[in-house]
């Protein structure tokens, strides 16, 4: 089904469909929902105390729509210390900076920073830390800005070298 970019999404009216038990019994809630995440590697439970989902008030079967996938990434986020969407998104406003020029600076694709702010994809720890590292030091986004940070590990070595002699 192909629509216009002027027409707007129908969305089925409550009662719905419920796919487990096959009664029109699905209705919008508010409800404790546990999940687990699979993050680096790892499978991590995540709770959501107040969840807004459809749920079937026959079964009780929830099944998270997009919203509440949302909040469940959200409430992961969170729970992990990682930066939010909105924090990342805030930051990157308050230094005026559009999402083009961040993920050239942080040498990631522009479409990843964009995940990362619409809650599309969990930024790994590593980017997480420089997002943070580059939102809390002036001179850290100098020196990203001017691409001289390859600068950086030779300097460092050349120290360290001489130190050691």
């Amino acid at each position: 089904m192909h629509m216009s970019k002027n027409e707007i999404p129908k969305i089925k009216p409550f009662p719905r469909l419920c796919p487990s038990c096959r009664e029109r019994a699905v209705y919008p809630t508010v409800a404790r929902y546990a999940t687990k995440i699979a993050y680096e590697g790892k499978i991590y439970p995540v709770v959501v105390k107040r969840l807004k989902t459809p749920r079937c008030r026959r079964c009780q079967y929830i099944f998270p729509d997009l919203d509440a996938h949302d909040q469940i990434t959200i409430e992961f986020l969170r729970q992990m210390n990682l930066l939010t969407p909105d924090e990342i998104r805030s930051r990157r406003e308050a230094l005026n900076l559009t999402q083009k020029q961040l993920a050239s600076y942080l040498g990631i694709a522009e479409a990843t920073l964009s995940r990362w702010e619409t809650a599309g994809q969990i930024q790994q720890r590593s980017l997480d830390n420089l997002l943070r590292i580059f939102f809390a030091f002036p001179e850290v986004r100098r020196k990203l800005m001017k691409k001289q940070v390859a600068k950086l590990g030779l300097v460092a070595d050349k120290e360290l070298v001489g130190a050691s002699a």
